[in-house]
């Protein structure tokens, strides 16, 4: 591979106007759970894409790019690792069409975990560059899929924190982060007053509330359910262990130059949690007649009513 690390990534992203300078030299001091230096961390303080991201990955280590698409199609070789280790590393390993084993990494400097992999498949396998996003994405749907543990006994067992943590992790992640900011944001844009999250069996439908009238938003197309909700109740401090009954929250926030009042409430329902978001400015004022869309007839009739003495 070429580069001697980190470093050597970040200057190519400099050189290529991906990344501030001073960013640059922050990454040396952006470190992962185990002391070491991240390339998620660097990921964060650009402003690419995660598909954006994963391309200069590729194309500064020389290595295939693999998408989302054929992840999903190819078959899985999960079974012979930890759940846990998987999401943790962010690498998913399946078969390619020639039936040999394949590694998708979103970080290809993991040597580690890179290696680990390796033994326990008992071979050097062909690495290939998924975005961090297409990743978690694969794995949150196979593992979900090879797990036939009912609920019940799933939630009573020790599986079920580790299952926990992987989605409070993954709800924090920069990827959750930046929709449901982006989410926030768009309402504040359209001056809506609340964010209705409902999760249907064909996927994730997101509706605003603007002026009485629920509007269909765009859905993040990298950001699980399961994850946005998740984020959402860590906002309002509300327990994400507990997705059988409802919660109700509240947070403070601010986008841009709006301080808002936030309250949540969420609700079981048959394809998962739903959750509705209020969203209060509390800088709101009073609101000018002549913004409330009335006539100039109906403005006249409403003038003159105030002059008119009570009874």
């Amino acid at each position: 591979m070429p580069g001697d690390g980190l470093g050597t990534f970040a200057k190519h992203l400099a050189d290529r106007r991906l990344l501030a300078g001073e960013a640059a030299v922050r990454v040396n001091g952006a470190a992962s759970p185990g002391g070491e230096r991240s390339l998620r961390a660097l990921w964060e303080l650009t402003e690419l894409s995660a598909n954006d991201f994963a391309d200069e990955v590729a194309r500064f280590h020389r290595l295939p790019r693999v998408s989302l698409r054929d992840l999903v199609a190819a078959e899985s070789l999960d079974a012979r690792f930890s759940r846990r280790f998987l999401r943790d590393t962010l690498i998913f390993p399946f078969a390619g069409a020639d039936g040999k084993a394949r590694l998708a990494v979103a970080d290809p400097t993991d040597e580690a975990s890179l290696r680990a992999v390796e033994i326990v498949l008992g071979a050097a396998v062909r690495r290939e560059v998924a975005s961090f996003e297409d990743i978690a994405t694969v794995l949150a749907q196979r593992l979900q899929e090879d797990d036939s543990t009912p609920p019940d006994l799933l939630e009573a067992g020790g599986r079920a924190d580790d299952d926990v943590d992987s989605l409070r992790d993954l709800a924090s992640g920069a990827p959750v982060v930046r929709a449901v900011n982006d989410l926030v944001e768009k309402a504040v844009e359209l001056r809506a007053t609340d964010i209705h999250i409902e999760p249907f069996k064909n996927g994730l439908v997101i509706r605003m509330r603007v002026d009485g009238l629920l509007r269909t938003v765009p859905t993040p197309a990298a950001a699980l359910p399961q994850a946005l909700v998740s984020r959402i109740k860590i906002l309002a401090g509300l327990n994400i262990a507990e997705r059988r009954l409802p919660q109700d929250g509240a947070a403070r926030l601010k986008v841009g130059s709006t301080d808002l009042d936030v309250r949540v409430a969420t609700m079981p329902t048959q394809y998962g949690e739903t959750a509705v978001v209020r969203l209060l400015p509390r800088d709101r004022g009073l609101l000018e007649i002549g913004r409330l869309g009335l006539t100039p007839l109906d403005q006249a009739k409403l003038r003159r009513s105030w002059r008119c003495p009570t009874a």
